[in-house]
């Protein structure tokens, strides 16, 4: 198709009262002609555009629609300001989309709904609900329920209505739990019993039954304490409580950690949102209250009624005055000229320094010597807080 030059289209499928519907436009070619190659009006929802080329020469727009309804595959388009635009969003290259479930590289399967997808895979695996989406899976998978993930598993199983659930990496699971990410591995009849380990995303919570190991070599376990004066301590000086808050360790005070760059595991954060973001109980524990939202129920947090959205937060590995405290295990700290291997320590201005009796710790090694010039030397140490 060519020489529409003082047209605004070169095709036209108009929408409106009198709109046509159930339009195919397929196997065509577009030659420097209207400055709109193809235009679809409102209310058009069924039509499709298949195995073209569109040409222009400086012209406006490729392929425009006021809407995503229309089936586009495998169509370019070049000399057009904008390639493509469909329900206000521009693309500089025309989009494939497909309507209905979509299956792909598969050897069997049902992708039921008309937003569901099957892709990769093997066996008889079903997509049943609404955004479902099954990718590398065999063993005869299925998913129900609205917002459903199965990624490179076997016999795996979203089971009932709750929304936004997923299975990865796993055999033979079952998961039950809305808005969860399960995985695990079990043989025979899939089941919930198999899951090794779940992220629960409206709790927060993180569940599993093997270890958790770290393979750095940060080797203390600390928590986020605040400075007394709200400045910054530099790391390894040795730290005492003020109340709840913290201050460099003097003589005769109960020594509580150091401050760490050391963690291994690291408590108090809040690195989300304000630590008082949802009220608590007397006993610092989360009140909870059921919702219902979008037609289902979901128990969530309790907003504080004093929380301000509104306000930036900023987390506290961000803020001077708040430091993490490495409590037990191996840490680094600054020490004078007296401490040695062996030794337990006290502290003056937060210095370790040789500890008579009843000191802190147990050196294991002086991995710096003293200088003072610097006015400290460095040593790794074996801790428990004096509390």
């Amino acid at each position: 198709m060519r020489g529409f030059r003082k047209a605004s289209h070169d095709i036209r499928v108009y929408g409106g009262p009198q709109k046509a519907d159930y339009v195919k436009i397929s196997n065509f070619d577009i030659y420097n002609s209207a400055p709109a190659a193809i235009g679809l009006g409102g209310g058009v929802y069924h039509s499709s555009i298949m195995n073209g080329t569109i040409i222009g020469k400086n012209g406006t727009v490729g392929i425009g629609s006021p809407n995503n309804q229309t089936t586009i595959v495998g169509v370019e388009a070049a000399g057009y300001k904008i390639s493509a635009q469909l329900a206000g969003r521009e693309y500089s290259t025309i989009p494939t989309r497909v309507k209905g479930g979509f299956m792909g590289g598969n050897t069997s399967g049902s992708a039921l709904h008309e937003a569901s997808a099957i892709l990769g895979s093997t066996g008889d695996n079903i997509a049943k609900g609404p955004a479902n989406v099954l990718l590398g899976v065999r063993g005869g998978s299925t998913t129900e329920g609205s917002r459903q993930a199965l990624i490179a598993v076997n016999n795996c199983h979203t089971k009932g209505d709750g929304n936004s659930r997923a299975i990865l990496a796993a055999q033979g699971v079952i998961n039950d739990n809305g808005y969860s990410v399960r995985g695990g591995y079990g043989t025979g009849t899939a089941s919930t019993k198999n899951t090794r380990w779940e992220l629960d995303s409206t709790g927060g919570h993180i569940r599993g039954t093997g270890r958790v190991e770290s393979v750095s070599d940060f080797k203390d376990f600390a928590e986020y304490f605040e400075s007394a004066d709200g400045k910054k301590i530099d790391s390894s000086y040795l730290v005492a409580l003020e109340g709840e808050k913290i201050r460099k360790a003097e003589k005769g005070d109960k020594i509580l950690g150091v401050v760490s760059e050391t963690a291994g595991v690291v408590l108090g954060g809040a690195a989300f949102y304000w630590n008082e973001q949802y009220e608590r109980n007397e006993f610092g524990g989360l009140v909870y209250e059921t919702v219902f939202r979008g037609g289902e129920e979901i128990r969530l947090p309790k907003l504080n009624p004093e929380y301000d959205p509104s306000l930036e937060y900023v987390p506290r590995d961000s803020r001077d005055e708040w430091h993490v405290i490495g409590l037990i295990g191996q840490v680094f700290v600054r020490i004078d000229e007296t401490v040695a291997v062996g030794d337990s320590v006290s502290a003056i201005g937060g210095i370790a320094t040789k500890a008579e009796s009843g000191g802190y710790g147990t050196v294991m090694r002086i991995k710096s010597p003293y200088d003072a010039g610097k006015g400290y030397g460095v040593a790794q140490m074996i801790v428990t807080p004096q509390h």
